[in-house]
């Protein structure tokens, strides 16, 4: 195998080579080509920001940032091959909090570096390890002759019982045999951090976070690799705690992938042909309790059995492929049985009305509800089989699709070779880090709860490799799911694209100023590991530029100019006692105008304006890239640019912009002035009162539907 040497300009003490360990991987997935090049480029850039691993001591932690379900394990399989051809001669994975996660990663690990068959590299795998197998351990490294270059790779469980096995053993054994140490902590954002932060009390620490960084300060030369899809919390800790990353990269998905735009991007006509909504009447809580099956949760499985029979159609069989429904109601296991109750009974329902003559008004209805949902799929595609070739299969394919429950309480492994179709029920072992293969049709009557971005991001297991059979992937949420995946796209895109353009200054992500957007609606992140202040700029309703002389000359040729650039119409009906300075105009602007012909241009010296003026532009920005209600400004010259004598208070600060209601010129005040679809820009000229100093200033208001805050930390 020859072998490829990739120099970094800014590494070129530190080369990386390409060996057979890192390209097997990749055969042992198919994957060639462009994707090919991608992933080992971007696992190479990952390994050439590690510390080297010939130096004598090294403590970096590192930061990686995919996609649900877009290939981070894949990603750091490769890392970790490379790294044992590059010097590391001990990889740890610190893998999921649960057994069913562990098995998972050590099975994906050991198939993918087909660790049986390597000659560059002696793997020797271990999961969970425990002291017992010190002397073991320490006897591979040691078989260097017979066995060139061993290489350890422990996957272990994270919990600080198992972490602490570890522990033990570098202290025992392993720190005598010159470990070179790659840690790779999957999910990182979940248990790994201190979870009693926000007690700002240093005696005070979680105890996994605990071990971790024993771990940490007893291994000298190591360097920590943190991955996950959901960065809100590492990105967000406390630049100082020893789990806060000093450099991060970002993974681009392949050409297949679909994830949260595929889904939820807003567009013009607000229309998401992937997405069925849930009536809130047919969600199970404490407060709305009920003892039928939902009627949403009827026709999502009905139409999870269309796809399974067009599958089958089209070829698809046990061993090479599977369809999959997941059916994700809550957390609670008690609820997770009476879903399956209901699984249950509906596919009992189902068979038997199949089977009855094809006169029976019992069938003749099923048959026609079938149609319906039929016509659910045809909006997506033009590529269907007759429905009347589906119907004669529906028998078969019901009988064959078993309903499994699988939460903490069933210790049922899933066997996704024999089972080409499957109904899973589950709560959080359904969540983060869990691969449902062949998932198509997800179910999860859930509402948003505490609102907490990363934790709700991390339910989409409906994303994922799924290009050649998106048409046949549906999504039932209630309305307030949603919206809020809809409001987290904007989150996670605008942070991205904030991290890749630090990502070419070089510099230590310490440096990185913690800010994003995110919806009203959501919280970033679990506050238990946030000890630092956030601040929450509340970006929707009415926010105003209110302090005079505020580089007021200059600010005011900038608002002159701009307003000459517009098209103005009046406004309001008037009446009989309409007010001059109630007859206001307006027209409507794309935000790229609003932003490059104003916001950009005015000047603040205030420090309350400067930030104020920076968090609207980096919202506008964002607005401008985007289709439908978002790409609007809607421009209101207040009094048709007449002035209007307002007083200022101590702080010189005007003490009431905006003028109120009056129910005898039928005016409703300043306030009531503005778009509920698009961002609002009211422009109004002020005249001081008792003094002869005019200034044109503006305020904006943020409607509901579009509103986003603006997150900071001190």
């Amino acid at each position: 195998m020859e072998h490829i040497t990739l120099i970094e300009k800014d590494h070129e003490d530190w080369q990386a080579v390409i060996g057979e360990s890192a390209v097997k991987v990749l055969n042992s997935n198919n994957i060639t080509g462009k994707e090919r090049e991608r992933i080992l480029e971007e696992a190479v850039s990952i390994l050439k920001s590690c510390g080297n691993p010939q130096n004598k001591s090294n403590n970096d932690t590192g930061l990686v940032i995919g996609y649900v379900q877009s290939g981070k394990t894949l990603s750091f399989t490769t890392l970790a091959a490379l790294a044992a051809e590059n010097g590391f001669n001990i990889i740890v994975v610190i893998a999921g909090t649960t057994k069913k996660l562990v098995n998972q990663t050590h099975e994906r690990l050991n198939k993918d570096l087909d660790i049986e068959n390597t000659t560059k590299v002696s793997w020797k795998p271990h999961k969970n390890p425990t002291k017992s197998s010190i002397n073991e351990l320490v006897s591979d490294l040691k078989k260097g002759i017979l066995n060139p270059n061993p290489v350890l790779l422990i996957t272990v469980m994270k919990n600080n019982t198992h972490l602490r096995k570890l522990l033990n053993i570098f202290k025992d054994g392993l720190n005598h045999q010159d470990p070179k140490v790659l840690f790779i902590d999957d999910e990182a954002d979940q248990a790994s951090l201190n979870t009693k932060a926000s007690k700002r009390d240093e005696n005070e620490i979680s105890a996994t976070y605990d071990t971790i960084r024993k771990l940490k300060s007893n291994v000298k030369n190591h360097t920590y690799i943190q991955y996950t899809a959901t960065p809100q919390a590492p990105l967000f800790i406390s630049i100082l705690d020893i789990l806060s990353p000093s450099f991060v990269k970002l993974l681009t998905p392949g050409e297949n992938y679909t994830g949260g735009k595929q889904f939820f991007k807003r567009n013009k006509n607000s229309v998401y042909p992937y997405v069925e909504i849930i009536p809130n009447d047919e969600i199970l809580t404490n407060e709305n309790i009920f003892t039928q099956i939902p009627k949403s949760l009827v026709e999502s499985v009905m139409l999870y059995y269309l796809t399974v029979v067009i599958g089958a159609l089209e070829g698809e069989r046990p061993q090479t492929h599977n369809r999959t429904m997941m059916v994700h109601p809550s957390q609670l296991t008690m609820i997770h049985s009476t879903y399956k109750i209901w699984l249950d009974k509906l596919k009992e329902r189902l068979l038997d009305e199949l089977k009855l003559s094809d006169s029976e008004i019992d069938k003749i209805n099923l048959i026609t509800e079938f149609s319906r949902i039929y016509e659910i799929l045809a909006k997506n595609s033009n590529t269907l089989p007759s429905f009347k070739k589906i119907i004669p299969l529906l028998t078969e394919i019901i009988e064959g699709t078993p309903v499994i429950m699988s939460n903490s309480k069933v210790k049922q492994d899933i066997n996704w070779k024999k089972h080409y179709s499957l109904i899973l029920v589950g709560g959080q072992v359904l969540d983060r880090g869990f691969t449902v293969e062949g998932l198509n049709i997800t179910y999860m009557p859930r509402s948003i709860g505490v609102g907490n971005a990363d934790t709700i991001q991390q339910r989409c297991r409906f994303f994922g490799y799924k290009k050649n059979y998106i048409d046949m992937c549906k999504i039932y949420l209630p309305r307030d799911s949603r919206n809020a995946y809809r409001d987290y796209i904007l989150h996670e895109e605008y942070l991205r694209e904030r991290l890749s353009e630090f990502i070419g200054t070089n510099q230590n992500l310490k440096e990185f100023k913690r800010l994003c957007i995110l919806s009203p609606q959501l919280n970033l992140t679990r506050r238990n590991v946030i000890s630092d202040d956030i601040n929450r700029y509340r970006m929707f309703k009415w926010r105003s530029f209110k302090k005079i002389n505020d580089n007021i000359n200059f600010n005011n040729t900038v608002v002159k100019t701009f307003l000459n650039q517009l098209n103005f119409e009046q406004m309001l009906d008037l009446s009989d006692n309409t007010r001059e300075s109630q007859i206001h105009e307006g027209c409507i602007i794309p935000a790229s105008k609003l932003l490059d012909k104003f916001l950009l241009e005015l000047q603040y010296k205030d420090v309350n304006n400067s930030i104020l003026l920076n968090h609207l532009i980096s919202l506008i920005s964002i607005f401008s890239g985007l289709e439908g209600d978002m790409q609007n400004i809607k421009i209101i010259n207040m009094s048709q640019g007449r002035e209007r004598a307002r007083s200022v208070d101590n702080n010189n600060c005007i003490k009431n912009l905006f003028q109120g209601a009056n129910a005898k010129t039928r005016y409703n005040g300043d306030r009531e002035i503005k778009s509920d679809l698009y961002v609002t820009i009211q422009i109004h000229h002020v005249k001081i009162k008792n003094t002869n100093k005019s200034f044109r200033t503006f305020a904006f208001n943020i409607p509901k539907g579009i509103a986003q805050n603006i997150i900071t930390i001190d």
